[in-house]
């Protein structure tokens, strides 16, 4: 079945049979973000959220799935080391920003 199709299963779903979906769903996100957090840095944290926000864009501006625009990121990823140099330097923008509000809150 692909994608579009599953879509549409879902979309035809009642209301109940998709809460307990997306509820499931919802839980394994936090779960996952949270070992994330027990194992991971947070720089590293950091890049899997960005890259996870750009395929979501990536997808819904060019109209491709999710999957798809996950792969075409990693491309330029791998294509042109520049654009990985861009993502660290957001990120460390981000980690500015958080040590900054950390240090306000003092």
């Amino acid at each position: 079945m692909t994608e579009r199709n599953m879509g549409g299963v879902f979309a035809a779903r009642e209301r109940e049979s998709k809460d307990s979906y997306l509820e499931a769903y919802f839980a394994n996100v936090l779960d996952e973000l949270t070992s994330d957090l027990k194992h991971a840095t947070h720089d590293v944290i950091l890049r899997k959220l960005l890259l996870s926000y750009m395929s979501l864009y990536l997808a819904q501006t060019i109209g491709v799935d999710y999957h798809a625009a996950t792969e075409e990121l990693y491309y330029l990823l791998r294509k042109d080391d520049g654009k990985n140099s861009k993502i660290a330097h957001i990120i460390a923008k981000f980690e500015e920003k958080i040590k900054k509000q950390e240090s306000g809150m003092r």
